[in-house]
């Protein structure tokens, strides 16, 4: 027997500011940066598909991601705000 799969793709889930936000708060949560930027890279394509669905302004898809200023860009986005709490 073999086993099925079906593919995935987090798009299919960030479907609107909320459910960005959601996914990117247990993102940041986990602390992997490798896996941060390539959230934020999700998120910002998952931004322009609902900017395009219901023409609101267009949003650039090729935010870089590597420094300080471009995450406090993609954050301002999504209008959120980085938080710093203990552990």
């Amino acid at each position: 027997m073999t086993l099925q799969t079906t593919p995935w793709n987090i798009q299919d889930y960030l479907i609107s500011e909320e459910r960005i936000a959601g996914f990117l708060d247990a993102v940041f949560e986990e602390g992997d940066p490798a896996t941060i930027a390539r959230a934020l890279d999700d998120a910002v394509r998952a931004r322009k598909r609902i900017a395009d669905s219901q023409n609101l302004p267009n949003v650039s898809e090729s935010i870089p991601v590597s420094s300080l200023e471009s995450l406090a860009e993609v954050l301002n986005l999504f209008h959120l705000k980085l938080a710093v709490v203990p552990q």
